[in-house]
């Protein structure tokens, strides 16, 4: 779901990174709608060493449902999903709805590896509230930072 929690999450996200010496590239540089294939074609263009598709459920027939989810196409990346999905339900103490394997468009056009994650319900009153605080913010960004380190860590 396109959403302004999403974005704000990737730019503290990129700041972050790039403060710990990363070059981000961000396929939303601007709080606008990009088609999901122009998104995939220029992480395939890039120099990238990982692609995340950063999102916010809502499900507003069930107002209470609640947690984060990471999803991954190719089986190479399951390792990536699990080591992002323990870290951020780590920092948050949201509840973990897993790591699933899933035929989404932009983790299977990828050549990257790539993940999708669900963040969070912004269709749940209470943790909406929460997911658009700094500090909440922060959690899930150095859950994925953290994640992240341990994918790179692991796969030398």
């Amino acid at each position: 779901m396109f959403s302004k929690t999403a974005y704000l999450t990737a730019n503290e996200l990129a700041q972050e990174l790039t403060i710990l010496g990363a070059e981000v590239l961000l396929t939303r540089p601007e709080d606008e709608f990009i088609p999901l294939g122009s998104r995939v074609s220029f992480t395939n263009t890039m120099d990238a060493d990982v692609f995340l598709s950063l999102h916010y459920n809502s499900v507003p027939e069930l107002p209470d449902v609640t947690g984060v989810e990471t999803y991954y196409y190719h089986e190479q990346n399951k390792a990536l999903a699990t080591y992002v999905q323990r870290e951020i339900i780590k920092e948050t103490e949201a509840d973990n709805r897993g790591t699933t394997h899933e035929n989404l468009f932009v983790t299977r056009q990828s050549f990257k590896p790539s993940l999708l994650l669900e963040l969070g319900f912004i269709s749940n009153a209470e943790k909406e509230s929460l997911l658009n605080t700094n500090a909440y913010q922060k959690k899930l960004v150095t859950g994925i930072v953290n994640g992240l380190r341990t994918y790179f860590a692991n796969s030398k």
